[in-house]
């Protein structure tokens, strides 16, 4: 049986942590998202940003129902990716749309953390499912 996180989503979740508390606390947002919302929005999109790294490893170590850590983590990786769109449409407007390599560059690491996020979701929704296929649960 795999592990019941992969080991790449605890960084992940640092990682959405630390730019969230970074960008509500410290560092002023990146220019292209302060560029086209109003100052409001990055508040906004900084604090669902760090909520999700923060219930991801809530959900990854939940010490009660498997079945319910796994879909407080699947929540907030779904939350996480809706910000990750957000902010990668928000950059690809502020450069225009060039293809150069720091457009790029920021563009495929967006890509490749959605895809993470995405894959580990469906892989939460097959495991829950699967579950759920073993064992009903009753409604009460």
């Amino acid at each position: 049986m795999p592990p019941r996180y992969p080991p790449y989503e605890f960084s992940f979740a640092a990682l959405a942590i630390l730019l969230g508390v970074v960008w509500l606390t410290a560092v002023p947002a990146p220019a292209a998202i302060v560029a086209v919302l109003p100052a409001w929005t990055v508040v906004v999109l900084s604090a669902v940003l760090m909520a999700s790294g923060i219930l991801t490893i809530v959900g990854c170590v939940w010490w009660g129902n498997p079945e319910r850590g796994l879909q407080l983590e699947s929540g907030s990786l779904g939350a996480r990716v809706g910000v990750l769109i957000l902010s990668g449409s928000l950059y690809l407007a502020w450069v225009g749309g060039a293809v150069a390599t720091p457009p790029a560059f920021g563009v495929g690491l967006l890509i490749a953390w959605m895809g993470a996020d995405i894959g580990r979701a469906a892989e939460i929704w097959r495991l829950v499912r699967k579950a759920r296929k073993l064992a009903p649960i009753e409604p009460q």
